[in-house]
């Protein structure tokens, strides 16, 4: 008998970030799973895995894209670094938990991994220790940071002084030195993950969004949404009257229209958050877009009326203003598989999983199913000159896979 066919569109995978190529909207690149990372030439209509970063028991987050080669993903703690558009990857850092763009310097990257910042202007092939100190009382307790550039930061943080509370704190001379911000109106709680936003043109535009510790949702009319208008100098509260546990800034359009999200899905306010705001319309359950708490989105820069949401079983997106979604996950295969690669002729796009001794390769569309011939973990796979698929096993011997 012939291999089995599954079709993507019955398996999925759960996607935590996305991120859209600059200059090139038409390509993105999405990370979750598995430590998997997929990549879209069509919007989002498509996608391809170009990598597997392994196991791990966290999905792939953090996903940075400098340019078409360049990028840079966090997975379970470690940082990886692509220099061939997602092909291959090389951990650079450990214990890693933010990494942030430089908004006003197109070249470096600021990393916190280890208890420290680090700094790239390489896209990521070197990374040099910052002399800096860490805001709040204890490393571990930041749950967001972004960087206007190499001097000036945000970060915000949880569970201060052995308690629920978070903080946001800034820094001007490269982290040398941090000053508390202070926050109107804050209630006891702990600032969001990836709670802090930079408007995309004006660098003293801040958001900082906030997070109820317990999980339990804000009383109405709580304030639980920031902007600051003069760098982090003063911030006033915003008001959207959203009842939710907690409320992350995510993007901001040319118009002023901010994008926010939380346990409740999706906001938008106008005119920086001021109002008036709207809840956008969730996906319906016949769309079968499953979505998690929605802590990242993106707007396309070549059609603001189109959101980018990753969703639990993959990528979500609507072209008129969320009024309707689309699910896309054609090329997203779930599971542990652990690498990826092309056959000599460039025929076939094969991927295989280590632990289980299957392989898979991209025909038509489905994904065809093998196993291999030996119980042995594999380490590679190669092609001969028939296009036999063949793998190396651990031990340095070979074995053909089987239909």
């Amino acid at each position: 008998d012939g291999p089995a066919l599954e079709s993507i569109e019955e398996m999925g995978a759960w996607i935590n970030d996305v991120a859209i190529m600059p200059f090139d909207p038409g390509q993105m690149f999405a990370a979750g799973s598995g430590g998997s990372v997929f990549k879209s030439m069509d919007g989002g209509l498509s996608w391809n895995r170009t990598s597997i970063l392994g196991s791990g028991e966290k999905p792939a987050h953090h996903l940075f894209v400098r340019s078409s080669t360049e990028l840079m993903v966090i997975h379970d703690g470690y940082l990886f670094v692509s220099a061939d558009g997602g092909l291959s990857w090389t951990s650079k850092l450990e214990n890693c938990e933010f990494l942030s763009p430089t908004r006003d310097d197109v070249t470096s990257t600021i990393a916190f991994c280890n208890d420290y910042f680090h700094v790239t202007a390489d896209g990521g092939q070197s990374w040099q220790v910052l002399d800096s100190n860490v805001p709040g009382t204890v490393a571990s307790n930041i749950t967001a940071f972004v960087a206007t550039d190499l001097s000036k930061w945000y970060a915000g943080t949880e569970n201060e002084n052995n308690g629920p509370d978070g903080r946001v704190y800034r820094t001007t001379n490269g982290g040398l030195s941090w000053q508390e911000v202070n926050l109107p109106e804050k209630p006891e709680c702990k600032i969001a993950n990836r709670g802090i936003l930079l408007h995309p043109s004006n660098p003293n535009i801040v958001f900082v969004g906030l997070a109820e510790p317990y999980g339990n949702a804000f009383a109405f009319g709580t304030t639980t949404l920031y902007r600051s208008d003069d760098g982090g100098d003063t911030f006033n509260p915003l008001n959207p009257s959203i009842v939710a546990s907690q409320l992350v800034p995510l993007a901001v359009d040319s118009t002023g229209r901010l994008l926010v999200g939380g346990d409740t899905g999706l906001h938008r306010g106008s005119n920086l958050g001021n109002g008036p705001w709207g809840q956008i319309p969730p996906p319906q359950d016949a769309d079968g877009i499953q979505f998690h708490n929605v802590e990242m989105a993106l707007i396309d820069p070549a059609n603001e009326f189109s959101f980018v949401v990753p969703a639990a079983n993959g990528v979500a997106t609507a072209k008129d203003l969320g009024m309707t979604w689309q699910l896309s996950k054609n090329g997203m295969v779930a599971g542990t598989w652990s690498n990826i690669g092309v056959t000599s002729d460039g025929s076939k796009l094969i991927c295989f999983e280590s632990d289980n001794n299957k392989m898979a390769f991209l025909d038509n569309g489905n994904w065809i199913y093998s196993t291999i011939t030996e119980d042995l973990p594999i380490a590679s796979v190669t092609d001969d000159a028939n296009g036999e698929l063949y793998a190396t096993l651990v031990d340095g011997g070979t074995a053909q896979f089987v239909n």
